[in-house]
């Protein structure tokens, strides 16, 4: 135990008086956020806006389509609360390693299929598509 909280405090550098992991850029802008809000906005216009707007985007399509009801942007911040959860804020703190491929793969299926209870198509409320709700 006793080692792995060394390894742990190595792998850390104090930055503006704040622990961070190292080699996690996101959290070294976040914490010089307050300090320049241009590192914020950018941050954001690079990294979050551009996976929002896909999602907004595919929301959209699903609305024009007829497979679900709502607004593009509420449908899209929903289904990315599910996809993330605490992930995030756990990886920016350094408390959580990346994801493997499967279970990212694993976290958006999980997402889809809770999003999909919430949301089912307007014309089959009833009874979600099952195979859906697997997991494999």
């Amino acid at each position: 135990m006793r080692d792995q909280q060394q390894r742990h405090h190595e792998s850390r550098d104090d930055v503006g008086g704040s622990q961070l992991p190292r080699q996690q850029p996101a959290g070294i802008a976040l914490a010089e956020a307050a300090h320049a809000p241009a590192v914020a906005q950018a941050l954001d216009s690079i990294g979050r806006e551009t996976s929002r707007a896909a999602l907004r985007k595919i929301m959209t399509q699903a609305l024009a389509s007829g497979l679900l009801k709502g607004r593009a942007a509420e449908l899209a911040e929903q289904f990315s609360g599910l996809l993330w959860g605490n992930l995030m804020v756990s990886l920016l703190l350094g408390v959580a390693e990346r994801p493997a491929q499967r279970e990212i793969a694993g976290r958006a299926r999980e997402a889809a299929a809770a999003f999909l209870r919430l949301h089912p198509p307007p014309d089959d409320r009833a009874s979600p598509d099952k195979s859906l709700l697997r997991s494999d």
